[in-house]
């Protein structure tokens, strides 16, 4: 059994993207190929609108193409696959002289947000309702064609160590070393080339440590937050820079990543004193496994520079990470979306469904804060906004639960005040609403589950 809680630790990541780097690479590499069609199209006198559709549809169509010419299926089979993208598709790019040209995604959305829905959407490339390997499929290739056209400007490279393991560059090493060219059809560089480049690195995040004491939350060290600093390989998103107001100036001016971690190893410190500990995040399923990611890529990096240096200086911290991974995989962590997570971190369900705590828009910060607080949340994808929420909501329930005067506790009116100051910072005003909501007695229920474990 699991010991009471006693600490409390509220934290929210953002991150450069929303899953692994696919999506980001595959779009990094359209938006570069409409750039280009766009600014021929105006040397040319044609159609600049016209250009970008032409490159998009064009793209687009060719991954289905690679797909069907690179698979081994019947013509049918491929009739079936090449229907079902039609009717994904057929939301996105207008034909040629249709009269609703005005409706498709890629004529009156943002490049970004239409690419978005369009890879979601890819969820459906199937022959079967059961169908996944399409999906994926197209997905893989989508991405080796990007990285493999990318590679002829970007010079990504790995070089061999003693052992024969390949280890993806993030500088430029020493003369000597042996380098290997970028080869997308080596799954392994490609891999790399997304998680290194593109994928959900850590950009900025925020720790709040409470202590459960009388019935109440009380905060009694400063907030942890850090915008990190990123490796010289690392490609920016515009996408992720609109989302969360990053910069790549700032993100380049941030702190070192291990600071997080060292902040990450005094949090877990407690458990090793006796003492219970529970994170709580709002899609905590997300938040452990970046945190996750951005050690293991830590490692990674690490074990590069030892193979650079052609020594082991690195060697205990990296055996200090993968403590720091394990200790984490072993904490608690409760979800303000999902309720408590399950010893492998996802989402607790029932009867195979994820078991969401609210029953109204139950999967939006927004929505869970309103309904417990009574107030409208603004200045969402902060770091900081996002981990306050968080704690004013299970602040609230745990003094609702107590019989409290929520207004008059001098913890809750602490978090209030700091989220009202960030909140000032990114031009955020929060809005009293009168609170109501029959599903808050499920989330406190599960609260109160957790904090009293023995």
């Amino acid at each position: 059994m699991t010991k009471a809680v006693q600490k409390l630790v509220f934290l929210d990541c953002e991150t450069s993207g929303v899953s692994n780097g696919r999506e980001p690479a595959c779009r990094y590499y359209v938006n570069g190929c409409i750039e280009r069609a766009v600014a021929a199209a105006e040397a040319g006198g044609r159609d600049a609108a016209a250009a970008k559709l032409g490159c998009i549809d064009g793209i687009l169509r060719g991954v289905l193409q690679a797909v069907v010419s690179d698979s081994v299926m019947e013509g049918g089979e491929k009739t079936r696959l090449q229907a079902s993208f039609e009717r994904i598709l057929q939301d996105f790019v207008p034909a040629e002289g249709a009269a609703n040209a005005h409706l498709k995604r890629f004529v009156h959305l943002p490049f970004d947000e239409a690419f978005s829905q369009f890879w979601r959407q890819t969820e459906h490339i199937r022959l079967v309702s059961t169908d996944k390997a399409y999906r994926e499929l197209y997905r893989d290739t989508f991405t080796k064609q990007a990285l493999e056209e990318l590679s002829k400007t970007i010079a990504w490279k790995f070089m061999r160590g003693g052992d024969g393991a390949l280890h993806f560059c993030y500088d430029e090493p020493a003369d000597g070393v042996e380098l290997v060219a970028f080869n997308a059809a080596h799954k392994a560089h490609v891999d790399a080339v997304v998680r290194a480049c593109f994928g959900p690195a850590v950009l900025s995040m925020c720790v709040l440590e409470a202590q459960v004491r009388d019935g109440g939350i009380r905060v009694e060290e400063d907030p942890y937050y850090k915008v990190f600093r990123q490796h010289g390989k690392y490609i920016h998103s515009l996408y992720a820079e609109t989302a969360h107001k990053l910069t790549e100036g700032e993100v380049q001016r941030g702190a070192d990543i291990a600071s997080l971690h060292a902040k990450l190893r005094d949090v877990v410190d407690v458990v090793d004193r006796g003492e219970g500990l529970l994170f709580v995040a709002h899609n905590a399923v997300k938040d452990r496994q970046w945190i996750a990611q951005s050690i293991e890529n830590q490692i990674k990096y690490l074990e590069y520079t030892d193979c650079k240096s052609g020594s082991t200086e690195a060697g205990a911290e990296i055996a200090g990470l993968h403590a720091l991974l394990d200790r984490l995989g072993r904490s608690q962590w409760f979800c303000t979306q999902h309720g408590d997570l399950d010893a492998a971190g996802g989402a607790r369900s029932r009867n195979g469904a994820l078991a969401k705590i609210m029953d109204n828009r139950g999967d939006s910060l927004h929505s869970v804060y309103e309904k417990v607080t009574g107030r409208a949340l603004k200045g969402q994808h902060d770091a900081r906004v996002d981990t306050y929420a968080c704690a004013l909501i299970f602040c609230r329930l745990l003094l609702l639960n107590h019989g409290t005067n929520v207004e008059e506790s001098g913890g809750y009116a602490k978090l209030q005040a700091m989220l009202e100051e960030v909140q000032d910072a990114v031009k955020g005003v929060g809005v009293v609403r009168k609170t109501e909501g029959s599903s808050m007695e499920t989330l406190l229920s599960r609260i109160m589950k957790l904090l009293h474990e023995t």
